[in-house]
């Protein structure tokens, strides 16, 4: 916990992932630092931290055999992550952990694609027995397994980048597809074999081609335009083998692109440099194969200068430099190389320019901008191109006008042709765009809107949300405030310019001076009301004395009037000018509130801390490029704080200005004073950071010990043990100090690199700036953390010192007793399994982390006794960290036999508290073998197949006591709802468990608790089940008939409406929405027998089901299920069709069972005569069992709202009364019946005595049937 807190492991990451030099000691400690991260709580972050860790150690094969044994779990993690990244690291993965491990753990993990992987490279490396692992893994992953060989070889075949790039021999392929065979899959397998196991003379002669047209383009005989015209050729052909030729083309180009680095000659790598971009150019490739060419051009770049692979990128991007403003996205990935800045300046140029025009920047805003209003799906590449050739096409126009817009845009969408549906919101878009690059077009954008659509809610909304992301900004560049004052433009012409009052918006433009003001955006916010203002005065309803204006005016008046917002003078005022308003009379009639004062004061605030670095005490000398002088730059510099390092950090060399800082106001003396007095500000400010990291560091430090010193009486044990974990965690006290150090220290220079950039005209981001300096800072950073690790060194030692002192008295004082010595709270490591004394490194237990820390090992035979050990803790309460040094200790034979005689002790003692601390024990079994293939499954299975053993054994004895056996069962059930991992296990495991129970208790069958209820929503088993599988229809029916059992049990308990009946009927309710979310399908498959057990007063249960719907694209009803329900012997009554007799059943057997069967017998004459000599209760169940066969507008719905409308028909009130309640009910409200809902409608059109009806009943039921007439 404690390292996680102090963000070790985003450390770790942090620094794998940039791999600077500084910091790549650490990987030298990887025997250090796994250790850690295994205690550190599972999560995505610890497993990129041990990505990081091993892709920089994966050749350290003895480092990472001697970690495998305790850290088997998350290392096979982290090499399966290696090989996802680069699956040509293969070899080093299996070499890492030897083959025989490898064949073990390695060929048990996911993906398929890897453990296949490892599987046949290790055929050819010790003759691994391929036959037997596949038979085994299609037992585990069923025929589904076939499939993905299938895919597997395929890949292989074609050297796809997510398998290993090395050949499988033909009789491995042929193993692999006898099992793909055996699974199903005879079509695809011949199919595959002809593919991958024989090459036709037409495959040859595509290969001889191929070989050809290479050699000739590197001989120079076709020029790389000509080979890539030959490229599109075959691309076009309707010929089956040009189209072959292109796929090897390009496959080889991308497999070469590998050996570029092996090239002798780097003329060779520019050649494919140049093929590369030209085929970019001249858009051969779509979509993934596209973008994976453009992330290997980006890759290469940033490679080395003068290496092959950086030549070959290079020239990739001058040969597509033309099409680099499509992707203005990648130019901004592109921009930070300083290696193509330092070789083609030109080329950088052009790559800058895109990354940061401002139609960039809109594309940046809609693709944040469409998963906020819920459109992303149209922002696609084609959609892209369309706005953007829309946009273009109307850049050059002046005085754009209506019809000069709608010829462009019908031009556009005449040539790109995009789909029907979407022309409309384009066009909004387009506009929208238009509106923000040019201020000046945004009010025929809004006539032309208008015009087309006759609302500007579109264009409204996205100026909206548009300023809400703008505002989530902590900072704005050039570019990101233009759009932003080009928003307020726009806002204010589609408010008061179209008298809309400005309260009916969701966004008050007041408190953008108000509660969204900072230091970093005030004159942006500023510029902002002045530009929404300027466009509002056009409206011929703007008015200065406006309530919802003035407050804005206001401010606009102070700032022309502030000496320190004079940068802002003349927007502010230009705009007072053409509202001919005077500053000082405007203020005068208007005075400004105390709520808005302290608005005006903060702003103002802000702006002279600003100046306060760049305009006050430096302007005159940065002006005039003139030096500053040193009094002034010292006074400046101590004006807030004193020196406090200044004699450590003057015992060291000066550090070396680099030369892009030194400017003419600050030369190189000036620039030392600056990093230099930085640096001792910087120390001071991270010490109480530091400080809080050295004491958790010390108390984790002193707990460790403690505890693993808690029976050891010599002290200079203790106290090297001490020193040892200190040096060991003080790494991380290292890393703490250097991060605060650098973003203290940036934040000192930050102003002053600001000015150098200024007046050497450096046009750089200024986070690309950061980088370079405090790169170019890294030795003076690293002796300065020296300095403040030295204080911390003291300040630790001297508290590890004082933990001895406090220890002292105690340690010594067990010395002189001859018993055993064991610290106060640590008194249950008595219980401890004993090692030889020739192992011990302390007395008393040893954990793992000792072992790691201070041992040499424990050998397999010592620990043969400790399984016998854990069944003696049965008779306490348990200490759980004996429970985990014991568990961990333990070898796979000896944890099948300590499950083995737990079980068997909880049946032979008849003791509950054993059960109960069973379980916890066989709890922490599971997590300590995680790692293990089906060790979940495998150790529930073992559980249950003993209590059967036993209960079958002494079932039939007169002192049979069924409690244990419930409890031990129960117990299964939790840690099924728990951990549920392989759905289709839990479920038959289910089966079993209730055949037991119901033998255990044929009264009370079945026992349900809220587990059960847990257990059958769990989303993991609903997923798994959802998907397509061997055993889908058996798990199906299983789980059909145990959910069906539950309804069934808590029926009576449903018309009761007690406390705890409501708190059941509640989680029933969860339960029924987390299935209907996750399988729909199998709720609209069974729902009718699912409502025919449910009340129909419990509507509330009903309606989540019946108004489901199937994900499956071809809807259909489902009968058979609740006529398979129906018992043999109401059947027989069914049969006879006698209404009289039929009527009888109501209330034994389901109305909705009732009306499904004469339904689908066409016997509806049947019902209608049972209704009408029916009593009110059987009518109203009738009336329900019709109404739940409304569930969507289908054929069904139609005969049933016909068959209704018959009754209507009758003019019996009280029976219209009952079918219009029912109706009503099932038509509003969170969960409608459709088809329900849509009968209601027409019959409430065809016959108005219904509402005159509602009308008596309730006038509120009557307005909604009128609505929906």
């Amino acid at each position: 916990m404690v390292w996680e807190q102090q963000g070790f492991v985003e450390q770790i990451i942090s620094i794998g992932e940039r791999a600077s030099s500084g910091f790549d000691s650490i990987y030298n400690s990887i025997e250090v630092v796994l250790p850690i991260l295994c205690k550190c709580k599972a999560s995505a972050g610890r497993q990129r931290a041990v990505l990081a860790l091993l892709r920089n150690n994966i050749q350290q094969y003895n480092i990472i055999q001697q970690l495998w044994k305790n850290n088997k779990l998350l290392l096979a993690q982290g090499l399966r992550d290696l090989y996802i990244e680069n699956p040509s690291l293969i070899d080093d993965i299996i070499n890492s952990i030897k083959t025989e491990k490898s064949g073990k753990v390695l060929t048990q993990m996911k993906p398929t694609s890897f453990a296949l992987d490892i599987a046949c490279l290790l055929v050819k490396k010790d003759g691994f027995n391929l036959d037997k692992w596949l038979i085994e893994q299609r037992k585990l992953r069923g025929n589904i397994f076939g499939k993905e060989i299938i895919q597997f070889i395929k890949d292989k075949h074609l050297l796809v980048k997510t398998v290993a790039p090395y050949k499988i021999d033909n009789s491995v392929i042929e193993q692999l597809l006898a099992t793909a065979t055996s699974c199903g899959y005879d079509k695809e397998s011949i199919e595959t074999k002809k593919q991958c196991c024989s090459k036709t003379d037409q495959q040859q002669n595509i290969s001889n081609k191929a070989n050809e047209m290479f050699g000739d383009y590197f001989a120079g005989k076709f020029s790389v335009e000509q080979f890539v015209e030959e490229i599109q050729k075959a691309k076009m052909s309707v010929e089956q083998i040009d189209n072959d030729l292109f796929v090897l083309l390009i496959k080889t180009l991308f497999d070469e692109f590998k050996r570029i680095k092996d090239f002798p000659k780097v003329e060779t790598a520019i050649q494919f440099g140049k093929l590369y971009g030209e085929i970019i150019l001249k858009g051969i490739l779509k979509n993934c194969a596209l973008i994976h060419l453009l992330r290997v051009i980006l890759w290469a770049v940033r490679e080395p200068l003068k290496s092959n692979f950086f030549y070959c990128g290079i020239h990739a991007l001058k040969q597509f430099s033309s099409r680099l403003s499509e992707w203005p996205t990648y130019c901004v990935l592109l921009k930070d190389n300083k290696n193509i800045e330092t070789h083609d300046a030109v080329l950088y140029k052009t790559i800058y320019d895109n990354a940061n025009n401002k139609f960039s920047n809109i594309i940046n805003l809609l693709q944040k901008l469409f998963i906020n209003i819920k459109l992303p799906s149209l922002l696609d590449s084609k959609n892209v191109s369309i706005i953007k050739n829309i946009v273009s096409s109307t850049e050059n126009i002046e005085g754009l006008n209506r019809e000069q817009l709608k010829q462009e845009i019908e031009k556009v969408f005449d040539l790109l042709k995009p789909q029907a549906n979407h022309k409309k919101v384009l066009t909004e878009i387009s506009l929208f765009i238009i509106a923000l690059l040019n201020e000046n077009n945004q009010q025929e954008c809004i006539r032309f809107v208008q015009e087309m659509e006759s609302t500007t809610e579109h264009l409204f909304s996205f100026t909206i949300e548009s300023i809400n992301i703008f505002l989530k900004l902590r900072e704005y560049d050039k570019h990101s405030a233009s759009l932003f004052e080009s928003l307020g433009s726009l806002l204010g012409l589609l408010t008061i310019g179209m008298n809309k009052p400005l309260r009916s918006i969701h966004l008050r433009p007041k408190i953008l001076l108000t509660d969204q003001l900072t230091k970093e955006n005030y004159d942006v916010m500023l510029e902002f009301i002045i530009h929404f203002l300027m466009a509002s005065s056009n409206s011929t309803v703007f008015t200065p004395n406006n309530p919802w204006i003035q407050p804005l005016l206001q401010f606009v008046c102070e700032t022309s009037l502030s000496p320190e917002l004079c940068l802002h003078h003349e927007s502010s005022n230009k705009l007072l000018n053409k509202l001919h308003i005077s500053p000082e009379q405007y203020l005068t009639v208007h005075p400004i509130r105390i709520a808005e004062e302290e608005a005006l004061n903060k702003l103002i605030k802000f702006a002279k801390d600003r100046s306060h670095g760049d305009e006050s005490i430096l302007n005159e000398y940065i002006e005039k490029r003139q030096p500053i002088p040193e009094k002034k730059l010292k006074q400046l510099l101590l004006c807030e704080k004193s020196l406090s390092f200044i004699n450590l950090l003057s015992e060291h060399p000066l550090p070396v200005i680099p030369d892009y800082l030194i400017c003419p106001s600050l030369p190189t003396l000036q620039w030392t004073m600056i990093i230099t007095y930085s640096l001792d500000f910087s120390l001071q400010d991270i010490s109480k950071t530091t400080n809080v990291s050295l004491n958790t560091i010390i108390t984790t430090v002193t707990q460790l010990v403690q505890k693993d010193f808690a029976m050891e009486t010599n002290l200079q044990k203790i106290t090297e043990a001490s020193n040892r974990v200190f040096d060991i965690a003080q790494k991380l006290l290292q890393y703490t100090c250097r991060s605060c150090l650098e973003s203290k220290l940036w934040k000192y220079l930050c102003p002053f690199v600001s000015f150098s950039m200024k007046q050497k005209n450096i046009i750089r981001p200024i986070e690309q700036m950061k980088e370079i300096v405090m790169t170019n800072l890294q030795p003076i950073i690293e002796m300065t953390v020296g300095i403040k690790l030295d204080e911390l060194r003291k300040n630790a030692k001297r508290q590890l010192e004082q933990f001895i002192i406090s220890i002292t008295s105690e340690r010594q004082e067990g010395m002189k007793n001859k018993e055993s010595f064991v610290a106060k709270g640590f008194e249950y490591l008595n219980d401890a399994p004993k090692l030889p004394e020739e192992l011990q490194i302390a007395n008393g237990g040893v954990t793992n982390y000792q072992m790691e820390m201070y041992g040499i090992g424990v050998k397999k035979e010592i620990k043969n006794h400790l399984d016998d050990k854990l069944i003696e803790l049965l008779k306490e309460t348990l200490a759980f960290d004996v429970i985990e040094k014991f568990v961990q200790l333990l070898s796979p034979e000896m944890t099948e036999r300590s499950i083995h005689k737990l079980i068997t002790k909880c049946i032979e003692t008849q003791n509950k508290d054993y059960c109960y601390r069973s379980s916890q024990i066989i709890g922490f079994i599971i997590n300590s073998h995680k790692s293990e293939q089906n060790i979940y499954s495998n150790i529930l299975t073992q559980i249950f197949n003993e209590i059967i053993k036993s209960f079958e054994k002494n079932y039939k004895e007169q002192e049979f006591h069924s409690h244990i056996y419930l409890v031990l069962l129960e117990m299964i059930i939790e840690v099924l709802v728990e951990k549920t991992k392989d759905s289709i296990d839990s479920v038959l495991l289910i089966q079993k468990i209730l055949k037991v129970l119901q033998t255990l208790h044929p009264n009370q069958y079945p026992k349900f608790t809220c587990q059960w209820i847990e257990l059958f929503s769990h989303r993991n088993v609903l997923y798994e089940l959802s998907k397509p599988s061997e055993m889908k229809n058996q798990s199906l029916i299983v789980y059909f008939d145990l959910f069906m059992k539950y309804l069934q049990f808590i029926q009576p308990l449903l018309l009761n409406k007690s406390t705890t009946n409501k708190q059941l009927i509640s989680a029933t309710f969860i339960c029924i929405l987390v299935i209907r979310e996750c399988f729909p399908t199998f709720v609209h498959l069974f729902a009718l027998p699912f409502v025919s057990v449910i009340p129909y007063t419990v509507l509330s249960l009903r309606l989540p089901i019946l108004t489901v719907v199937s994900h499956d694209d071809n809807y259909a009803e489902h009968f058979e299920p609740i006529l398979k329900t129906i018992p043999t012997d109401y059947q027989s009554i069914l049969d006879q069709k006698n209404p009289k007799s039929i009527l009888k059943l109501i209330h034994k057997l389901p109305s909705v069972s009732i009306v499904v069967f004469l339904f689908t017998s066409n016997s509806l004459n049947i019902l209608k005569e049972m209704i009408t000599d029916s009593t009110n209760n059987q009518r109203i169940e009738l009336v329900n069992g019709i109404v739940d066969l409304m569930r969507l507008q289908t054929t069904t719905t139609e005969m049933m709202k016909q068959f209704l409308a018959h009754l209507i028909e009758l003019n019996d009130q009280s029976l219209n009364e009952i079918i219009l309640r029912i109706l009503v009910e099932r038509s509003f409200g969170e969960y409608r019946q459709v088809g329900a809902l849509n009968s209601l409608t027409n019959l409430t059109q065809k016959y108005p005595q219904l509402i005159e009806l509602a009308k008596r009943k309730s006038s509120v039921v009557a307005e909604k049937l009128l609505e929906l007439c």
